[in-house]
């Protein structure tokens, strides 16, 4: 790593309240949600252009505490220090780097352990379905609040890479590249079905409460249960041959429990294209480059950088140094693609 490389120091949480009523966020599922905060951090200088600015997505269980300490005495920086600050990869003595906790994800922006306004209690249950496509529509009012017209990037893995692909598929006019790592453009059935093993798991707990355990105070063990299952889905992913699987209805819904999935996305605009290197589904090696159209048959992606335009700034090149959102592997050197498959949270 470049001998100048060091941290952001210390730094502070804001937070962005919006849609107000009655200018709710209207969410794929139909239902309005209002108002809405996202959490948020910065690290760097916005230029003179604001053309510098790089928006990261975090995985499932992430939060927009990306690099830095809140305190002196954190025994440890955010999730991505590795990869944010002066000299690494997201050098933010070029880059304004943003990040902000996706709405549900109850790390600061609302979800559903924030007060319902009607109510004055927590959303719990009454919370509505957010799809990925709603976590980018908050982001959005987000980078607008900025007065930044174009963002010079988009990166994340895991959910975060499923992020940046919506990005480049409904605002490509927003971005100039986007760099989506660890991913996939939907959920296998193999997916679906360790989620639900883990959505069983929190609500076979005693205090589950029907999703009312906010005033309890007390530990969920099924929540530590289904904590466990990521690591060793990860693994699974890492060690077993997958063979790709077609995915499922966008924004359809299953089960009892009413859990949206977003499967593949609605084709991508003309003349874009992904850089690649990982594997398709089967382990035949990607090609240097891929129709963004062609991506909705990836099974897994390691890194991906897609150049929408050209740019003053240099786009950041995951390829050779990269540390997924969800596991924080180091990926130093060139080495032989590994298929990590949708590795959540």
């Amino acid at each position: 790593m470049n001998e100048r490389c060091g941290s952001v120091g210390i730094v502070k949480t804001k937070y962005l309240t919006f849609a107000e009523p009655p200018h709710e966020l209207v969410l794929e599922c139909g239902e309005k949600l209002g108002p809405v905060t996202l959490a948020y951090e910065t690290y760097g200088q916005l230029d003179r252009q604001k053309a510098n600015a790089i928006l990261i997505m975090h995985a499932l269980s992430g939060d927009a505490h990306a690099a830095g300490r809140h305190a002196e005495h954190d025994s440890r920086p955010g999730w991505w220090d590795i990869m944010i600050g002066p000299g690494k990869a997201f050098d933010t003595d070029r880059y304004f780097v943003i990040c902000a906790n996706c709405i549900g994800g109850c790390m600061g922006s609302t979800g559903p352990s924030s007060l319902n306004p009607r109510t004055g209690k927590p959303y719990a249950m009454e919370f509505p379905l957010i799809t990925i496509a709603d976590m980018v529509n908050a982001q959005k009012w987000l980078i607008d609040s900025l007065g930044i017209e174009k963002l010079l990037a988009v990166a994340g893995g895991s959910m975060g890479g499923m992020q940046v692909l919506e990005w480049a598929i409904e605002f490509p006019e927003r971005i100039r590249s986007a760099i989506p790592i660890a991913t996939t453009s939907h959920l296998s059935p193999q997916g679906i079905a360790f989620n639900e093993v883990g959505r069983q798991a929190i609500m076979s707990d005693p205090h589950w409460n029907r999703g009312n355990y906010y005033d309890d105070h007390v530990v969920m063990r099924g929540a530590l249960l289904e904590g466990t299952f990521t690591p060793v889905w990860v693994e699974h992913l890492k060690w077993r041959p997958q063979k790709r699987v077609a995915g499922v209805k966008r924004g359809g819904i299953y089960d009892d429990d009413q859990v949206v999935v977003d499967a593949a996305p609605p084709p991508a605009p003309r003349g874009v294209r992904f850089s690649c290197s990982g594997t398709w589904g089967g382990g035949r090696p990607l090609g240097a480059e891929v129709p963004v159209p062609a991506a909705a048959s990836l099974d897994s992606v390691e890194a991906v950088t897609t150049i929408l335009e050209p740019s003053p700034y240099s786009v950041p090149s995951l390829a050779a140094d990269a540390s997924t959102a969800s596991a924080g592997t180091k990926l130093a050197g060139p080495k032989k693609p590994r298929r990590i498959g949708l590795a959540v949270g």
